[in-house]
């Protein structure tokens, strides 16, 4: 199956109970911002290397109408950028799953929110002078 590279269809969303469970029990995390990253590496499935979900907490945002507003930000976002770390997973042969969760006390804007995703794919994947200098 080809999917629209600027797509975000229902396979590349993460919604299965179990997966969650061991995501939020054995993931790793980094933190950008108001944007908490947990991730799980996975082997390279065919055509899906990542699987994402989105979350606000109710905690924060009482309205579901606010939390439902970020979590199309978040979303958004992700979907305009996902070809970068996509591309990083089937270059080093690996899959990930993973969840945003936005942490904030305020609603946040496009621009704050892609500049955080950005860092937070920075941080997930080295560098190429990085790679360079270890194979020295």
């Amino acid at each position: 199956m080809i999917l629209k590279r600027n797509g975000l269809s229902k396979l590349e969303r993460l919604h299965s109970r179990k997966q969650m469970d061991e995501l939020f029990s054995h993931g790793r995390s980094v933190r950008q911002g108001p944007l908490k990253f947990i991730f799980v590496e996975t082997a390279l499935k065919t055509d899906l290397p990542s699987e994402f979900m989105f979350t606000v907490s109710k905690r924060q945002f009482k309205r579901a109408h606010d939390r439902n507003y970020i979590k199309r930000l978040l979303r958004e976002v992700f979907r305009v950028n996902k070809h970068q770390i996509n591309d990083y997973l089937i270059s080093q042969q690996k899959g990930m799953q993973g969840c945003f969760l936005f942490l904030g006390t305020q609603k946040p804007t496009y621009a704050n929110l892609e500049k955080n995703i950005l860092r937070i794919f920075a941080q997930l994947m080295p560098q190429e002078n990085e790679m360079d200098q270890s194979a020295n």
